[in-house]
């Protein structure tokens, strides 16, 4: 990974290309030095998603140790990112703007004050992270709800339209017995084909983005795993749509039923 190979473009390689200066020799074969702990010790993760019921904290973990004389640019500049799982962490004790105003001489010096412009507590950032999180859920209840509204009212009209062309073979079925399902056999059919075709091209586009998705190496990633839940919910629409078309044509039939008559 340091070095690369054949396919591979190792740090080294990516130093040349994105400062525009060969890595040092010593980054080619760099050589790991290993530091065995002891067993059970656990260590603050800083990540929010790592290990959240317990502290964040982790129980023998593999740290890797970067300082300036064993790393690369390519190396920090993964560290410098501002999220709160990125290595970079800055000690504020409680006053992020006063440290930050003492490190600016420094940063300028080492020309860092355009990458280092901000620093938060991590109450701050988790408090950034969670009301993100909030926005996100808001605007797709509105979405789901908007969709939704839309379904009621294409599938009312839907309904309405339909009774009407078939008004007189509905009134004649009714007027001898027929249930409702057989009645409306025609209705149920057109929209549980269009709930059926929705329903596939949804998987389709489930499964297709499953397999779009990056890979971690070790990892396999089942491009299958959503469907169960794109079933729930095309059930969850199905039962929808089928309440809405019984409410709806029984208005519609109450409605016109004299009107109905007078037509036969």
């Amino acid at each position: 990974m340091r070095a690369g190979g054949q396919g591979i473009t190792g740090a080294a390689q990516a130093e040349a290309r994105i400062v525009g200066v060969k890595a040092p020799e010593r980054f080619v074969n760099q050589e790991i030095r290993i530091i065995w702990t002891a067993s059970g010790q656990k260590v603050f993760g800083f990540d929010p998603k790592v290990n959240p019921d317990h502290g964040n904290m982790i129980t023998d973990p593999v740290i890797e140790v970067m300082t300036p004389a064993n790393s690369l640019t390519v190396d920090r500049l993964n560290a410098i990112t501002g999220g709160l799982d990125t290595a970079l962490k800055v000690r504020v004790d409680g006053d992020p703007a006063a440290v930050l105003a003492d490190l600016g001489p420094l940063l300028r010096e080492l020309k860092l004050n355009d990458n280092l412009r901000h620093l938060v507590s991590v109450h701050d950032a988790i408090g950034a992270q969670i009301s993100e999180l909030r926005s996100g859920l808001t605007q797709a209840i509105a979405f789901a709800a908007g969709a939704l509204l839309v379904m009621i009212v294409l599938n009312a009209v839907i309904v309405v339209i339909g009774s009407d062309r078939l008004r007189r073979r509905l009134t004649v079925r009714r007027l001898h017995g027929i249930g409702f399902i057989r009645s409306y056999r025609e209705l149920l059919f057109l929209l549980g084909g269009t709930w059926l075709v929705q329903s596939l091209i949804a998987a389709a586009a489930v499964v297709f983005l499953g397999r779009q998705t990056m890979s971690v190496p070790g990892i396999e990633v089942n491009p299958y795993a959503q469907l169960p839940k794109l079933l729930a919910v095309a059930l969850v629409s199905l039962v929808v749509e089928a309440l809405l078309v019984i409410v709806v044509a029984r208005i519609v039939e109450r409605r016109n039923a004299v009107k109905r008559l007078k037509e036969l």
